[in-house]
């Protein structure tokens, strides 16, 4: 068993160097958006948090399928604690796209003030109980 080659999970015999890289540049371009984001003074706190979580989870989730690059038997129980904490973030992150969408409809004027007050409450009340 020590002759044998390793084998990814996917079953290659080595990871992609250009995937690996290009999941880390996506971390990056993630994080770096979250920063962008974040200094923005003239968009107001809760629109930028709500789209925030998903920057976040998206981030994770990129650099989970980068570090999957070093998935062999010794780094299996890793990954796939890593793998259970990416999908329970994203399961949690992407309800919170509903309140900023509804945010957005309201500042680009595609709804009415009263019923995009109606509808920010509303999305965010179902992303908090997510």
């Amino acid at each position: 068993a020590e002759d044998e080659p390793s084998v990814l999970l996917s079953g290659a015999t080595r990871a992609s160097r250009g995937a690996t890289l290009g999941y880390l540049a996506i971390v990056a371009g993630h994080l770096r958006l979250l920063v962008v984001h974040a200094q923005s003074d003239d968009v107001g706190a809760g629109f930028t948090a709500s789209l925030a979580a998903v920057e976040v989870a998206l981030a994770v989730e990129a650099a989970i399928f980068a570090l999957g690059a070093v998935g062999r038997s010794r780094g299996l129980p890793l990954l796939t604690v890593a793998g259970r904490v990416r999908l329970l973030g994203a399961a949690m992150a992407w309800p919170w796209l509903l309140p900023w969408g509804a945010e957005l409809s309201c500042r680009c004027g595609a709804l009415r003030p009263s019923l995009g007050a109606t509808l920010l409450k509303l999305s965010f009340t179902i992303a908090s109980l997510v």
